[in-house]
């Protein structure tokens, strides 16, 4: 069980550098020149790594690895690490409002702690006494 752990956490390291080549991919924005070549270059290169991507996910799936659903979802810190903090006075406090990297569940068991970012609204700062007398 742990020797598979270790492989299907290395599987999911190389998923992440594929995605993160395809987002870098989809946010490409060519310049004047080669624009035409170079989007249908980037366009099919992003095809390219989503194939792989789903491939890959079919694959994990099919040895019980599924992703950890965060998105708009209450902070869990045994399931989650928040290494940012956002400030949406919209939002509750300590609901999950950006997944920078996905987490795990292998068997319905955490295989890997998602990385998030997680709302906590600026408070109002304490009222200051004015019991005493005034200089």
């Amino acid at each position: 069980r742990q020797t598979q752990q270790k492989l299907l956490l290395e599987l999911l390291d190389l998923r992440d550098r594929i995605q993160a080549g395809h987002d870098q991919c989809l946010r490409f924005r060519p310049g004047w020149f080669g624009r035409r070549r170079a989007a249908e270059f980037v366009a099919s290169m992003a095809e390219g790594m989503a194939m792989n991507l789903r491939r890959m996910d079919e694959t994990l799936s099919r040895r019980g690895v599924r992703p950890l659903p965060v998105l708009e979802q209450r902070f869990d810190p045994h399931s989650m690490h928040a290494p940012e903090l956002t400030a949406d006075p919209k939002l509750a406090a300590g609901i999950v409002v950006a997944e920078l990297r996905k987490g795990f569940l292998l068997n319905d068991e955490l295989l890997r702690a998602a990385e998030v970012a997680v709302n906590r609204p600026n408070r109002e700062p304490a009222p200051t006494s004015t019991t005493g007398p005034e200089h």
